[in-house]
């Protein structure tokens, strides 16, 4: 079935934006109920309408603004406009009354007569569509996501010992005439990859005809005149063809030479000014408007997938009004030939998603309905798919540095994401006609119904059961004195600490004496030295919340540079990190509502914890500090560190290049940049992040660093701005009691339940579940390496070292679900690549947390605390894409809808999955282990800002 990127766009007055955005808020975000089932109704042949959102956007062009309706749907551009018309005309109505040009008030007619065609020739605007699931239509997604669903509840039903494709054979006798009334449905889409000797010139024969026909008109309007100019003047008819046809002979020949050479001179030229554009261009290092990105964050994450809208503006001249046309034409021309159909690059997230260029300004337009959340999809790009995002994006203003139009740009992914939020305005109205379905699930539930009707053999069978599962000191070197030590490790070797939270005097005098009255005790560099160091029995680390700085006299202007994560704190970011119902911020012990300090402090012996702690209350009392909430830790012992669960902790944790782990270890696997966790290095992909910055006139004694110290010193360094971030970290800290008596029953309950269904190799106790449930043994032995018992000498010999993807790609050793398989899923969704290791180590956090000490009749718990350099690509993103997420192999294409986190889910959902060689094997749904008590988001500061913030 064929499919329709309708765009609408209507002239508006901006005066009347406000009340245009106004009136399509009503409609909601995601839309109301009612409209959502008018616009849900499909045809006779499944057509309906896929995607559609309302926009009033304001333009770069004075005195114009637009009303902008973008849907995609099935069958052509008329019956996709009628359809919407019919269903939500009445609604659409009143809106578009607001336009400059509205007519008679046939809605109909008047979307028809304002849909625009953009495309990458030179008679239309620039612009591209893509669609991530070509030629199938509502009905049949629909249809195939509830077959999907009859099938697995039949499977689930199954018991033990049947092979795979009897296992196949009984869902189709249990769905009966209801299976076979589907039809099979379209085969996917062929696809073969071609090879630079097909490419070549069917992509060169591609250019010539759409840039190079003009050229061909010119070409044969020269063959005319030479042959009219040879062949005047002929005595005869005869003599006249001949001289005509020697004379456009000649013109072939001598026209393709000079409009060859000319052709030639244009590009180069094309190319120069291009190149000499890219070395002048400005790059925006403005941040994100935080009431706009309020409204996008509050708007974002109901459904499986979200809807994202940027508007910017081209920049100026014909050079960039012919490389956005080549760098929409490339996608359009390349991509068929290298990626499989509804991908882009290697990307299948993307349901439907479109670059348009509004006719008569620069305004681009690009919205997406992508899977997932915003920092995945990203993410994604930028790791896997820079080359094209750079070739389109960098034709707009304010673009990261880019080079060949194609190359940079996207790579510094940092800087792209905040221009990409910076651009983005909120969706006020989105529809979905499939709010719990990815494309993945998409595509797996379209193979279930073809492997339905299609699978004869074991193999098969197999391949279908799959879809059901679940000297100039360089800028990377590390300057430790500056740098708080728990960067550097979680001060193991001091058995006993303490978590305080404190409350700041309104009077900056007052807070900033306390905070030099800490100065002293605050450990710096790597833990090793504060252990050698006898007159070091005690260290404090200190966090300072966004208000905490504020306090503190950090000007408004430079706490707006933080990440808004940080700035609007946890208790804002509830939704995203799935704390809801008993978890939510009102039912917390503490952190609703923000503190200004947080210490944590490590002694060697609990003497000496408690003779700290007394100074820095001393010291509070005397300048009138609060302590508002304070937790102890278990003493920690390295020989036996075991979490109330009874599993040995901190098996797997990322390691710093140059720390003094990181100079020991090589392993690719976990070893990552100092950018990755301290702000102010380069990251793992080489580029220094943009971090938090202040006005050079905010710092008139020049202590803290400048924003840029490799200069050639044509500018005075005092002028630049300061590097407020450098040396500093995020700190995540979230309180976690665990009930150790239900999560015992539950894998006591469940072993019972279960082993009859399991034979050999297979030994069910309760250890067993448990170790399925978290991916390790209780003594730290992964599963991949030891599935059928804990081993002691596995525990320690290459505990870490191991590929999940490549060594367990079908997840029968550690399942799918398992805690530490999505906490870090290491090469799980590309068995064996270097680079999906990569994009996960993006994502990794440094946990320094440690069990706390319980009150009597209390349940144990843990004091979680991580180190990040983006809380929102690492910590934010771990928590809503991973550990609250579906999971999915791609090896073997296991979705895990309905699954949350064992450990730190909310409970209940559809239970967890177990895969083995006689099938999936499903554990009832556990309760909730895990209730989040309290938590926030603080900034370890470095000992510049730290030194600024104590000044007197």
């Amino acid at each position: 079935m064929s499919q329709a990127f309708v765009t609408i766009v209507a002239p508006l007055d901006p005066a009347k934006l406000a009340t245009a955005q106004a009136a399509i808020d009503l409609l909601g975000n995601p839309i109301a109920p009612a409209l959502a089932a008018l616009l849900g109704k499909t045809d006779a042949d499944g057509g309906g309408t896929h995607f559609l959102s309302l926009h009033a956007l304001p333009s770069f062009t004075a005195g114009r603004a637009h009303l902008v309706l973008e849907f995609s749907a099935d069958g052509s551009e008329a019956q996709a406009i009628d359809r919407v018309a019919t269903a939500i005309g009445g609604m659409l109505g009143p809106i578009f009354a607001l336009a400059r040009d509205w007519g008679d008030g046939n809605v109909a007619a008047y979307l028809k007569a304002h849909s625009i065609t953009c495309g990458f020739g030179w008679r239309t605007a620039p612009g591209l569509n893509h669609g991530g699931s070509p030629g199938v239509s509502v009905g049949r997604i629909i249809a195939e996501a509830a077959l999907a669903d009859r099938c697995a509840g039949v499977l689930n039903a199954q018991g033990a010992g049947l092979s795979a494709l009897a296992r196949l054979e009984a869902v189709r006798a249990a769905l009966g005439d209801a299976g076979r009334a589907l039809p099979p449905g379209d085969a996917a889409p062929a696809f073969a990859k071609q090879g630079l000797a097909s490419i070549i010139p069917a992509a060169a024969f591609a250019f010539i005809r759409t840039y190079l026909w003009p050229v061909g008109l010119v070409l044969l309007l020269w063959m005319a005149v030479q042959g009219v100019r040879r062949a005047w003047g002929a005595p005869d008819l005869p003599e006249a063809l001949r001289r005509a046809a020697h004379g456009a002979w000649h013109g072939l020949w001598s026209g393709a030479l000079i409009l060859a050479v000319a052709t030639a001179l244009l590009l180069g030229l094309t190319y120069w000014l291009l190149r000499r554009a890219e070395a002048r261009d400005w790059v925006s290092e403005r941040n994100p408007d935080r009431a706009t990105l309020r409204a996008i964050v509050a708007r974002e994450n109901h459904f499986a997938h979200n809807h994202m809208v940027s508007l910017t503006e081209r920049k100026p001249g014909w050079v960039r009004a012919f490389t956005a046309r080549l760098a929409f034409w490339a996608i359009a021309t390349l991509s068929p030939m290298l990626y499989r159909p509804g991908y882009l690059g290697p990307i299948g997230t993307i349901h439907f998603a479109r670059w348009v260029t509004v006719p008569g300004t620069r305004d681009f337009i690009f919205f997406s309905n992508y899977g997932g959340s915003w920092e995945a999809y990203l993410e994604d790009f930028i790791t896997l798919a820079h080359i094209g995002l750079t070739g389109v994006w960098s034709n707009t203003v304010g673009f990261p540095k880019s080079a060949n139009l194609f190359q940079q740009g996207a790579t510094d992914g940092e800087r792209f994401k905040r221009y990409a939020r910076q651009s983005m305005v909120p969706t006020r109205c989105w529809y979905s006609a499939y709010p719990s379905l990815t494309t993945d699930i998409i595509r797996a539930n379209a193979a279930v119904r073809r492997g339905l009707t299609g699978a004869m053999t074991e193999d098969e069978a197999n391949s279908w059961l799959c879809h059901f599962g679940s000297a100039i000191r360089p800028r990377d070197t590390l300057v430790a004195p500056q740098i708080q030590s728990l960067l550097f490790g979680g001060l193991g070797f001091l058995e006993h600490a303490a978590f305080s939270l404190w409350r700041l005097p309104r009077d900056r005098a007052l807070a900033r004496a306390w905070l030099r009255d800490l100065q002293p005790l605050i450990g710096w560099g790597d833990g090793r030295r504060v252990r050698d160091d006898d007159r070091l029995r005690a260290v404090v680390q200190l966090g300072l919340s966004a208000p905490g700085l504020a306090t503190l006299g950090l000007p408004p202007d430079a706490l707006d540079s933080f990440p808004p994560a940080f700035v609007e704190g946890m208790a804002a970011r509830a939704r995203i990190l799935g704390d809801s119902g008993d978890t939510a911020p009102d039912r917390w012990w503490w952190g609703a509502e923000t503190d200004d300090v947080a210490l944590i402090v490590y002694g060697q012996d609990a003497p000496t914890l408690a003779a700290i702690e007394a100074e820095l209350l001393t010291a509070a009392l005397h300048r009138g500090v609060l302590q508002s909430h304070r937790v102890e830790m278990a003493r920690f012992d390295r020989a036996s560190n075991y979490e109330p669960f009874g599993f040995a902790d901190g098996g797997s944790q990322p390691v710093i290049r140059g720390t003094y782990k990181g100079l020991r270890s090589g392993d690719p696997l976990h070893l990552v940049e100092p950018g990755e966790f301290i702000l102010g290095y380069p990251d793992n992909r080489g580029n220094l992040p943009p971090g938090p910055v202040m006005d050079p006139m905010d710092d008139p004694e020049n202590r803290l660093p400048h924003l840029d110290p490799d200069t050639s010193f044509a500018a005075a360094g005092v002028n630049q701005q300061r590097a407020i971030g450098r040396d500093g970290s995020f700190l995540v800290v979230r309180q976690l009691e665990q009930d150790v008596a239900a999560f015992n029953s539950y894998c006591a309950e469940t072993a019972t339940e279960i082993a009859p269904r399991l034979g050999a190799p297979y030994w069910v106790t309760p250890d067993f579940i448990a170790a399925k449930l978290v991916g390790r043994w209780r003594n730290g032995a992964a599963l991949v390496r030891a599935p059928y018992s804990a081993s002691a000498k596995q525990a320690i010999i290459d505990a870490n070292d191991f590929w999940l993807g490549a060594e367990d790609p079908e997840g029968l050793r550690c399942p799918f679900g398992a805690h530490i398989r999505r906490a870090n899923p290491r090469d799980s969704l590309d068995p064996g690549s270097v680079d999906q290791v990569a994009i996960s180590n993006r994502h990794r956090i440094m946990r320094i947390g440690r069990h706390y000490a319980p009150d009597p009749g209390a349940n144990p718990g843990l004091l979680f605390m991580c180190l990040n350099g983006d809380l929102e690509r690492q910590f934010e993103f771990i928590q809503q894409t991973w550990i609250n997420g579906n999971i999915v192999s791609l090896s073997c294409p296991i979705s895990l809808k309905g699954e949350g986190d064992p450990l730190l889910g909310p409970g209940g959902g559809s239970g967890f999955t177990i895969p083995t060689r006689d099938g999936l094997v499903r554990l009832k749904p556990p309760p909730r282990f895990v209730t989040m008590r309290g938590g926030g988001y603080y900034f370890l500061p470095g000992r510049a800002l730290l030194g600024w913030l104590a000044a007197a």
